[in-house]
């Protein structure tokens, strides 16, 4: 699977702000059109993609519309200071999210694969702690690798 991985900071107040952020990055790279951003932020209301995991870090998954990708990418998204997004397991709740990872997955088989992987790398606290740490230009490429070596179970 060929993945386009891009990689920015930013410093939004809120996770639609977020949202916007990563989304407008893989629009810019016409990676999807404009109805994707809109798709995952209603996606995102209805069913959140904040994910807790060890150590007190949490990240968050919004993807949405299949049909307005033309490209299957991934913008990752840093954020300076911890914004809430939704709890996926529970809805009423939050977590502090600082990596957002905005998925445009066009078929559902893809979409499938790209969640495992990701799930396999959210367990490794190096993972983690690189896409905290290193230039976006350097974690992009860090990510994209990341994502190309994971095992597929």
């Amino acid at each position: 699977m060929v993945m386009k991985v891009y990689f920015t900071e930013a410093n939004p107040e809120t996770d639609v702000d977020a949202i916007y952020a990563a989304g407008n990055v893989l629009k810019e790279h016409q990676c999807v059109d404009e109805r994707f951003i809109h798709a995952c932020l209603k996606r995102e209301t209805k069913y959140p993609t904040g994910l807790a995991l060890g150590g007190g870090k949490a990240i968050a998954m919004p993807h949405g519309g299949a049909d307005f990708v033309q490209q299957d990418s991934v913008s990752v998204l840093r954020t300076k200071a911890p914004i809430a997004f939704g709890r996926m397991e529970d809805a009423t709740q939050t977590v502090p999210v600082q990596l957002v990872f905005n998925l445009a997955i066009s078929s559902g088989k893809n979409h499938l694969v790209m969640l495992r992987r990701l799930m396999q790398l959210f367990q490794d606290e190096n993972f983690l702690n690189e896409c905290m740490t290193l230039c976006p230009e350097k974690a992009a490429v860090y990510v994209g690798k990341c994502l190309e070596e994971a095992q597929d179970d």
